[in-house]
């Protein structure tokens, strides 16, 4: 244990930022917290976990999406409606630009030079200029996606991932003219998204316990494998180096826990894709 930092109520996620020797901290403040609009942004200070700035970031900061060239973090406010960007050495709000619907994930287009917003509960994704800080765009996404939450772009595939937790769909985009390409099935509640840059593997986690894994080269994305994971399971983090994937579950038969699991590869001997990874 390197440090046990108290004073995170309802901490909804941390995004790193090595360009400027940061992590961001999303905190709603809890359950009233989130009621009255005292959700936070926290920054924490690489080299020694000391806290360089706090910031308010509205009733329900979630998603958000670091800038490197920028040095500035795009914050998905989900109750309030809007984006807060923060930028600047030490770090401050810059604007807070309301996107008229839930604010999901947000995610950052490097080849694009644009930051992409899942507007849940419009079933759009608002398009952001970093440098402007200006709403530049919206897309409708297709009624077959409801509640657009969770958003990934894959840079080097050229393709953007969106999961619609209402009805259990993912959503591959082409980029970069974010036309919806393909619409696949995943389970229940799916939300967090992260790659496996190394071996091309999209990973999907749900809230309802099932994962899906899904290979993302070539021009479709083919799904490899969906199984049950744990109960709540709907944040997860892959190592490029090892393949490993991992699931922190909060209550595992009245434990908390981190799974970590590995994709095997469909074995075309056995003629069947693997039960289990």
């Amino acid at each position: 244990m390197v440090a046990d930092l108290p004073g995170f109520p309802g901490a909804t996620g941390i995004t790193l930022a090595p360009e400027s020797g940061l992590a961001f901290v999303s905190t709603t403040g809890g359950f009233y917290g989130r009621a009255l609009g005292r959700g936070r942004v926290r920054a924490l200070r690489l080299a020694d976990l000391k806290t360089v700035a706090d910031l308010p970031a509205g009733g329900f900061p979630d998603g958000s999406a670091w800038v490197p060239p920028l040095r500035r973090l795009f914050v998905s406010n989900e109750r309030g409606g809007r984006e807060t960007m923060i930028g600047g050495e030490p770090p401050r709000v810059l604007k807070t630009l309301p996107l008229g619907g839930e604010a999901g994930n947000s995610a950052y287009d490097a080849d694009g030079r644009r930051v992409l917003v899942n507007v849940q509960t419009r079933r759009e994704l608002a398009v952001i200029d970093p440098r402007t800080l200006r709403l530049v765009g919206r897309i409708p996404l297709p009624p077959g996606c409801a509640h657009n939450h969770g958003l990934l772009v894959d840079d080097a595939d050229r393709k953007a991932f969106v999961a619609c937790d209402g009805n259990a769909r993912l959503l591959t985009l082409s980029l970069p003219d974010l036309r919806v390409a393909q619409v696949d099935s995943v389970g229940p509640d799916p939300d967090v998204l992260a790659l496996d840059p190394a071996r091309g593997l999209l990973y999907v986690a749900g809230e309802g316990g099932t994962a899906a894994v899904f290979s993302v080269r070539g021009a479709r994305t083919r799904r490899l494998w969906r199984g049950w994971v744990g109960p709540d399971a709907h944040s997860v983090a892959t190592d490029p180096e090892t393949g490993l994937a991992y699931f922190p579950l909060a209550d595992a038969g009245g434990r908390p826990l981190l799974r970590v699991m590995r994709f095997v590869a469909h074995d075309a001997t056995a003629g069947r894709a693997p039960r289990r990874p």
